[in-house]
């Protein structure tokens, strides 16, 4: 075949080696505005980062992030709890193993969800306390039951007898 433009030759493809050659080379260009582009944003974002950095540091004024659920993140005893519910209910805990209604308690327990030998999730529980009895309860504080919690609830009451043989569930609620 013979190229219309440029009258040469060519075996197979849809250009020959000129035309080629020129749509190659209108690509290459094409990449290297768009590279040139996004060296620019990334400057541009950098000096607003870095701005943004100056501003902190200043401390003219403090931006926060609000909870998506509206909890506030509590510090009790040295730990930060993910609401004031779950701290007032460790501070509760501690003032029962203080007067002896418990024996022990601990908190943000992982706890692996297993069926049939097959791992299913991780489940971690707010609280485990045992009591004088020597009944173990994992307590679980609760503002908002969402969906995924709700399911993982249901599997741990389902599995609690494997993990645990005699244990309790309870759940504190807002």
């Amino acid at each position: 075949m013979i190229c219309e433009k440029h009258g040469i030759f060519y075996d197979q493809g849809q250009w020959c080696g000129m035309c080629w050659r020129e749509k190659m080379s209108s690509i290459r260009g094409e990449k290297k505005a768009k590279i040139s582009e996004l060296k620019t944003m990334v400057k541009t974002i950098e000096k607003k980062s870095e701005s943004a950095k100056s501003f902190s540091e200043h401390k003219l004024k403090s931006f926060r992030s609000k909870s998506k659920y509206r909890n506030v993140t509590t510090e009790y005893n040295g730990f930060k709890y993910d609401s004031k519910l779950e701290a007032k209910v460790a501070q509760d805990l501690d003032w029962k193993l203080t007067a002896g209604e418990i024996v022990e308690w601990r908190r943000q327990v992982k706890i692996p969800l297993r069926v049939n030998e097959v791992f299913i999730a991780n489940y971690y529980i707010d609280f485990i306390y045992t009591d004088n009895s020597g009944q173990v309860v994992y307590l679980e504080v609760k503002g908002l039951a969402l969906p995924l919690w709700v399911v993982k609830w249901r599997l741990l009451i389902a599995l609690i007898n494997e993990i645990d043989p005699g244990a309790k569930l309870e759940v504190v609620k807002e």
